[in-house]
């Protein structure tokens, strides 16, 4: 149900072209059906967004040096310990 509600969410977003009703209530259903209410549906959108923000932070690792290496490192850290968190 949740993923149907953020489908047609999508939809008015594209319709409308604003977004940012689309992205607080991807970012409420997520926060409640998926963390909250470990509804399979809902885990899964959450888990496939930080995948992808996974492999966009895994490919800019390979650019960068120092300090910013450094946070990059941290932030695909706290992703798989996200990760972790969304499959117990």
């Amino acid at each position: 149900m949740a993923i149907l509600f953020l489908k047609a969410m999508e939809i008015i977003a594209c319709m409308t072209g604003e977004d940012t009703s689309y992205q607080l209530a991807k970012d409420t259903v997520t926060a409640v059906y998926g963390y909250a209410l470990r509804q399979p549906e809902s885990l899964k959108v959450a888990r496939a967004e930080i995948q992808e923000r996974l492999s966009y932070l895994e490919n800019a690792l390979q650019f960068a040096d120092g300090m910013e290496k450094e946070r990059i490192l941290q932030a695909i850290e706290a992703h798989h310990k996200k990760l972790e968190q969304l499959s117990e």
